[in-house]
């Protein structure tokens, strides 16, 4: 082996040795290395079949994967943030709207304004009457399961408990979030606004948040179009 290289491969190994710095006298000459820069290298077989095995082989993984997270999907780890507001008109209807979780649990004087002007529209004769209750999810107690089977069980719970005892003539649902955990699952929030669904027996329809109403005027157009239903139930008495 030649000594240099022999040096470089003890000092990866961590063995200490040492090279003479001079030829003592009557050592053995070091084998003469012969250096073939002037020839040229001959070319590295590359065998096409076996790359193309090696590729496929990768593809069908990758494949795999991709079928097994369908078949298998990853379990829900939690549901996401969120806050809804509800409030009870006796005799009349529920309300339940998205509501910012990031301010303070509380209605601003131009909500309670936009929403009693909507429901005066609905027939609600007293529109002011309501106190509003918030639901906040996850729970505090994170021991408790929060994931969106759970969220969604919690929030009937809280409808059930909201309406027990009561007589209503619609539930009226504003927001896509309140839509995502309220509204059947066959509805599809995408095509689900200014449809009658059933809510706990009740008819119930759905639109814009009274944020996303506020904050985008000319929204109340659409808004106007989707409570239609819920106002030919008012013009009928019902």
């Amino acid at each position: 082996m030649n000594p240099i290289v022999r040096q470089q491969y003890l000092d990866a190994l961590g063995i200490q040795t040492w090279l003479p710095r001079v030829v003592l006298p009557g050592a053995k000459l070091p084998p003469a290395l012969n250096f073939i820069l002037d020839e040229k290298a001959a070319p590295i077989a590359f065998d096409n079949k076996a790359a193309k095995i090696e590729v496929t082989a990768v593809g069908r993984m990758e494949h795999a994967v991709t079928d097994r997270g369908l078949a298998e999907p990853i379990a829900d780890q939690g549901g996401h943030q969120f806050r809804l507001v509800s409030m009870l008109y006796p005799g009349h209807c529920m309300v339940i709207s998205d509501f910012s979780a990031e301010t303070d649990a509380h209605m601003t004087s131009a909500q309670h304004r936009l929403l009693s002007d909507m429901l005066l529209v609905l027939g609600v004769t007293d529109p002011e009457s309501a106190k509003p209750v918030f639901f906040d999810w996850p729970m505090q107690n994170q021991q408790v399961d929060q994931s969106t089977a759970a969220a969604l069980e919690a929030m009937q719970a809280f409808l059930n408990t909201q309406v027990d005892g009561q007589k209503l003539r619609f539930v009226l649902i504003m927001g896509e979030t309140a839509g995502r955990y309220i509204l059947p699952h066959e509805a599809e929030l995408a095509n689900a606004q200014g449809k009658l669904w059933s809510i706990m027996d009740y008819p119930a329809l759905i639109t814009d948040s009274i944020d996303h109403i506020l904050a985008q005027p000319l929204c109340k157009r659409d808004v106007w179009r989707d409570i239609q239903p819920l106002c030919r139930l008012a013009a009928n008495g019902t």
